[in-house]
């Protein structure tokens, strides 16, 4: 569970968002009006692109913090998380059976004493319509994952 002193604690400068990318596809809103809970989105764990195994808890972890983000976003129904608890794989969706607007998944690496996480929204074809990557400090995992939540929920709710 996240606190706000965990909030209210985090240093300027100790998280910071590196890089957004927007599909040219998504500089273009949908042509679709979504009506309250009409989009459901699938989120899948985050990959381990790590050297080791220490973090490999967080495959699972980052998705089902942000699970509770997602399900913040009125916009957003969510699929069922027991349905999307595996790492993203493009012909396992495929084939699944899965009905989803929106596809949820990323990634996170080492960058000396940094993590990055990189998270993508993907359509069911797999044409990519958003990206974006936040770094945080490796000591304080929750307060990277907890901005990784904040953006999520404000990209998804503008799709």
């Amino acid at each position: 569970m996240r606190s706000s002193a965990n909030q209210a604690g985090s240093t300027a400068g100790s998280d910071r968002m590196i890089a957004d990318r927007k599909s040219p596809a998504a500089e273009t809103p949908p042509a679709q009006n979504w009506a309250l809970g009409s989009r459901r989105a699938a989120l899948f764990n985050y990959k381990d692109k790590t050297s080791g195994s220490q973090f490999a808890w967080l495959e699972r972890g980052i998705a089902n913090i942000l699970k509770f983000d997602v399900l913040e976003v009125k916009t957003v129904q969510m699929v069922d998380r027991e349905r999307t608890d595996l790492t993203f794989d493009p012909a396992w969706f495929r084939s699944s059976g899965l009905a989803a607007d929106i596809i949820i998944t990323g990634e996170f690496e080492e960058a000396a004493d940094r993590l990055i996480v990189t998270t993508w929204f993907l359509t069911p074809s797999m044409a990519s319509i958003r990206e974006f990557k936040v770094e945080g400090d490796r000591s304080d995992i929750f307060s990277l994952i907890e901005k990784v939540g904040s953006r999520l929920k404000q990209e998804l709710s503008s799709l």
